[in-house]
């Protein structure tokens, strides 16, 4: 027997083949899906963590404009809080 005949499949083998083909179809985009789901799971990690940065950054911005408002108004205004004599 060749090394040819083992590989090939025969005539005979087509109904079990034709069978067995949804199991492997499924078995391949399984294998895809898993892989596809993975890498859009790290990717919406990384979206999240950009998110909380960004978060974390407008709120620090906010807190700055507060400061600097709350300071600047009295000498906007004219009003000392203290005393010039």
């Amino acid at each position: 027997m060749s090394p040819v005949s083992t590989t090939l499949a025969t005539v005979a083998d087509l109904p079990s083949l034709i069978d067995a083909a949804p199991l492997l179809l499924s078995g391949a985009l399984t294998g895809v899906m898993g892989s596809i789901i993975g890498k859009l799971a790290a990717m919406l990690t990384e979206k999240y963590q950009l998110a909380k940065k960004v978060e974390s950054g407008i709120c620090f911005l906010r807190d700055e404009l507060s400061t600097m408002d709350i300071v600047s108004y009295p000498m906007i205004s004219g009003f000392a809080w203290f005393s010039t004599s």
